[in-house]
C-alpha cells in the first residue's frame, strides 16, 4: 500500500529538486541511492504506459511548482 506513494514522493523529490540519489535515500529512511533509482525507474515506465498516472504526475508537479511561487511571493 505504501510502495506507490513512496515511489511516486521519490521521483518528485528527483524530477524538482538537484539533490542527489543519496541525499534523497537519506531523506526517505536511509535508502540505498540504487531504490532510488529504481522507484524513479518504475515510476517513469508506470507514467508511459498509463496516461492517468501521467496525468496525475503533471497535476502534482504543477501543485507543487504553484505551491513554491506562492512562497517565493
Amino acid at each position: 500500500r505504501l510502495a506507490w506513494p513512496r515511489q511516486l514522493a521519490m521521483h518528485l523529490a528527483r524530477e524538482l529538486t538537484h539533490a542527489s540519489l543519496q541525499s534523497i535515500g537519506v531523506a526517505f529512511g536511509g535508502r540505498n541511492h540504487a531504490t532510488i533509482h529504481y522507484a524513479c525507474a518504475r515510476v517513469s515506465e508506470r507514467a508511459i504506459s498509463d496516461p492517468g498516472v501521467g496525468a496525475t504526475i503533471d497535476e502534482l508537479t504543477d501543485s507543487i511548482k504553484c505551491g513554491e511561487a506562492d512562497r517565493s511571493s
